[in-house]
């Protein structure tokens, strides 16, 4: 008797709690999310939050969220959004809402109710060699500059960030690698350097013959630009910029990668290379 009357006192007093769910996410971020995430991952959910929750249900109070809010929110995103996004807005507002119970804010979790998006998986098609021939052609004519990040793709299938992040010093010529210590991804507008966990072991990628003498020229052509990367890049010593550096390479990559693929008329949606590089 005693535990039940505990149990109705606590409920009367969630129900008191006057915090709307766009004041309770702010709150999240700065007591979860940001304590106990990389910066990266902190900053896409801040961006996630701010640009598309808080906007569609910021204003309903935290206690009187339900379930059908939530997929009402689903369905709206799903008309712009791909259904893996849409499952990520819906993997944060489970988090979130877990850790309200915790803190006791909230006696139960609705995004439990709520029937999140489940993405369907495209079948990946490959390029055939030619194909692959074609576009590295392509790739060299129409856009130079970035040539030689897209020559490293079709040859290591490397995602973008690990491409970006490569330096020299990972660059075994001996042993014919790549070595992945560290990658470089953006989120929110800022970029991030995500260095591989000294205790573990970086992930080496083979070089072909062709990449392994494009990447010796590569070299080369860079020591003698050292002038233009003085103040952005080389103390990192990058292997795929430009002489604007790397924010204008991130930036630029997928869009030379797609108009390289529509000039020979390849659905970007299916092909490997632009698997890889999202």
């Amino acid at each position: 008797m005693a535990k039940i009357t505990l149990e109705i006192k606590r409920n009367e007093s969630l129900k008191e709690s006057k915090m709307l769910l766009g004041e309770y996410l702010n709150y999240w971020l700065h007591n979860y999310a940001k304590p106990n995430t990389s910066h990266k991952t902190f900053a896409e959910y801040k961006k996630i939050i701010k640009t598309h929750i808080q906007p569609s249900l910021g204003h309903i109070m935290l206690n009187d969220l339900k379930s059908t809010h939530l997929q009402e929110y689903y369905r709206k995103k799903l008309q712009g959004l791909t259904a893996q996004l849409v499952l990520h807005h819906h993997r944060i507002l489970s988090k979130s809402l877990n850790d309200a119970i915790g803190w006791e804010f909230i006696s139960r979790n609705v995004a439990k109710g709520a029937k999140s998006p489940k993405p369907v998986r495209k079948e990946m098609k490959t390029l055939s060699v030619e194909q692959l021939n074609l576009f590295v052609k392509t790739a060299k004519e129409k856009s130079p500059v970035y040539f030689p990040i897209l020559f490293a793709t079709v040859h290591t299938e490397m995602r973008k960030s690990e491409l970006i992040g490569i330096n020299w010093e990972n660059v075994d010529f001996t042993s014919e690698k790549f070595y992945i210590r560290q990658t470089i991804t953006v989120a929110n507008g800022k970029y991030f350097f995500n260095n591989v966990p000294k205790n573990e072991k970086p992930r080496a990628v083979r070089l072909t013959a062709e990449l392994k003498n494009f990447s010796r020229i590569l070299n080369t052509s860079m020591t003698t630009e050292k002038n233009y990367l003085e103040n952005r890049i080389i103390r990192i010593i990058l292997c795929f910029v430009t002489r604007r550096g790397i924010s204008w390479l991130h930036l630029k990559l997928q869009e030379r990668l797609s108009e390289c693929s529509k000039l020979q008329g390849f659905l970007r949606s299916v092909f490997m290379i632009y698997d890889i590089l999202m």
